[in-house]
């Protein structure tokens, strides 16, 4: 979801030079609107820094500056939970160690669904879909 917010302050960036030249034309707008085209360039491509892998073998999620893998091996349960007014979440329940909670978004598309739920079949892990506690 991080990288929804990243993308919208780069737009609003862009959309500030645009005002700024629009406004005035001198030396200072100029260095300022290339600040901001630097800094919405940045912005831009941090948004795509995040990504969710399933494998066969491991689930790998990566936002911005912070990396996990669990392994499929290591992993006893995985509960989607849902609700009505609230973007779902799965939870990756390992062996051992803590617990993944991962937002349901966009980059969890119906294909990496699917297949995450065929490979929980393959691996016996336990998949559970409820809905969450205190939703309507």
């Amino acid at each position: 979801m991080l990288n929804y917010y990243l993308l919208s302050a780069a737009a609003i960036l862009f959309i500030g030079c645009l005002a700024l030249l629009a406004y005035k034309r001198t030396k200072p707008i100029y260095f300022a609107v290339s600040g901001m085209v630097i800094a919405a360039g940045f912005l831009t491509y941090a948004s795509g820094l995040s990504y969710i892998q399933i494998h066969e073998e491991f689930v790998h999620v990566t936002e911005l500056r912070e990396e996990t893998t669990l392994y499929m091996k290591d992993m006893e349960t995985i509960i989607y939970e849902y609700g009505i007014e609230e973007n779902g979440q799965y939870i990756f329940i390992p062996k051992e160690g803590d617990q993944l909670i991962l937002e349901d978004s966009p980059l969890v598309t119906e294909d990496k669904r699917r297949k995450l739920y065929r490979i929980t079949g393959e691996h016996g892990i336990e998949y559970i879909v409820r809905e969450m506690e205190g939703a309507k």
